[in-house]
């Protein structure tokens, strides 16, 4: 009898994927937003709700971002999204290995050892799992980062250089950056960044 309100949050497919792995089963699932992280998330986008008509494109765009990172906070708190996938141990360890590489992206000392000693793994072992996947260690963490800069550059109101970006998710080589920037996204940094400011001036 009661008039229900329906939020709908969109947000990239890449940019969950670059925090959780693989989206395939999330829009089957339902997760609880009573306790904990789901209750601090709902929360929140309840207090940006309510904020939204008052705050600067910047505030925004951080408001955004944060919404993001809790969302996937709180679909990570589910032990569903571990295990879901995993009907092997291989399977496991696997999962487990690109969950820490998501979350230590801005780590510059991440590399395929440290994954593998954080798992508790030969390095050996961790180099076939990502194989037996069509993957290198290497290239993931390479991919994860890139996405995350891209993120980044079409953040309108972000005004840190392109140098500043790609030192925060570990790239400190400024041609080598550019260069899988472009193999990645087809067209350069500044591309996308001055794309993102036309297409937030056509709309405003």
């Amino acid at each position: 009898a009661q008039s229900n309100k329906l939020w709908v949050l969109k947000v990239p497919t890449a940019s969950v994927r670059s925090r959780l792995g693989a989206t395939d089963r999330l829009g089957a699932l339902t997760f609880d937003a009573t306790t904990g992280v789901g209750s601090y998330f709902v929360g929140a986008v309840r207090n940006t709700i309510e904020s939204i008509d008052v705050i600067g494109g910047a505030a925004r765009e951080m408001a955004g971002q944060h919404l993001l990172d809790l969302l996937c906070l709180s679909m990570r708190s589910d032990d569903r999204i571990l295990d879901s996938a995993s009907s092997t141990i291989r399977a496991a360890h696997l999962q487990r290995a690109e969950q820490f590489i998501r979350d230590n992206l801005s780590n510059p000392n991440l590399n395929s050892q440290v994954v593998a000693e954080s798992c508790g793994i030969s390095l050996r072992y961790l180099q076939r799992l990502f194989a037996e996947n069509n993957h290198s260690v290497v290239g993931y963490i390479r991919d994860k980062r890139l996405t995350r800069c891209h993120e980044m550059l079409r953040m309108v109101n972000n005004t840190s250089t392109m140098a500043q970006i790609a030192h925060k998710w570990g790239f400190y080589d400024q041609a080598q950056f550019c260069k899988h920037y472009r193999s990645r996204f087809g067209c350069t940094p500044t591309d996308t960044r001055k794309q993102s400011r036309l297409e937030a001036n056509a709309r405003s």
